[in-house]
């Protein structure tokens, strides 16, 4: 596996922010990434406004709060274009979105991920 100790990484820290406004921003880092605009891999940390965000397996009828619920708790449900089912994201989670060449960093995706599970069992 490759070393990687001589990347740069740029790491933004967000203040509580809503879902379509990441998935923005996380959008044109990426065409930045994918033009040569942005040299370095991003790391966004953040934490979000309350949503639920449906996967592709995901189904309103998974979700265990009632629409009227929603709706005064002014909490969308956002389709997205993960895998998975419903989650709730909101205020006190840290969501980490890393933007990363794996190609530059030589690693296949499978292993990325593999070596992301680790980091994430040692740190809990």
């Amino acid at each position: 596996m490759h070393d990687g100790s001589n990347r740069k990484w740029f790491c933004l820290e967000l203040p509580a922010i809503g879902y379509r406004e990441s998935w923005s921003l996380q959008s044109r880092i990426v065409a930045g990434r994918k033009d040569k605009v942005i040299d370095t891999d991003v790391i966004l940390l953040l934490q979000h406004l309350p949503v639920f965000t449906l996967g592709r397996r995901g189904g309103l009828n998974n979700l265990t709060v009632s629409a009227d619920f929603l709706k005064k708790a002014a909490i969308p449900v956002i389709q997205v274009e993960r895998g998975g089912n419903i989650t709730f994201h909101g205020p006190g989670q840290l969501v980490v979105y890393p933007i990363i060449d794996l190609r530059a960093a030589r690693l296949a995706v499978g292993d990325y991920v593999e070596n992301l599970e680790e980091v994430m069992i040692r740190a809990a």
